[in-house]
């Protein structure tokens, strides 16, 4: 897969080094630097080291342990602070993605998917009388 510039959409991009683990790129037509397809905007750590950090905390882990496993897993220097804003940022997002999804309608499925369950139950326990 050929890397494009994010900003001019150009083809004519060189590989620019790595930042904190982060491939960088240089467009040579408008001669700006970005880093790579698997960070999110303005972001300097790459997704799974993000995602890895937030299936920490849900998991019940404090944040100086995140902090300390970053360490260990991606040898990736975090503030405890960074990973709080990350759950902070991400967790709005998240919340707004789920509000799209109307679980009433989920719910309904699964009583009726029950009911005749139910039915044969009371069938049963008359038939046994």
């Amino acid at each position: 897969m050929e890397t494009i510039c994010k900003y001019c959409k150009s083809d004519n991009v060189i590989k620019y080094g790595f930042y904190k683990a982060v491939q960088r790129y240089f467009c040579n037509n408008c001669k700006r630097k970005f880093a790579g397809i698997d960070t999110i905007p303005k972001m300097q750590y790459p997704t799974h080291q993000i995602s890895d950090a937030l299936n920490m905390y849900y998991e019940g882990i404090s944040l100086n342990e995140i902090r300390r496993n970053l360490i260990q897993q991606h040898n990736s220097y975090i503030s405890d602070a960074s990973a709080f804003n990350w759950v902070n940022r991400f967790s709005k997002m998240a919340i707004k993605e789920a509000e799209k999804y109307k679980p009433d309608q989920l719910i309904a499925s699964a009583m009726i998917e029950l009911n005749p369950v139910e039915k044969d139950r009371d069938k049963l326990k008359e038939s046994l009388r």
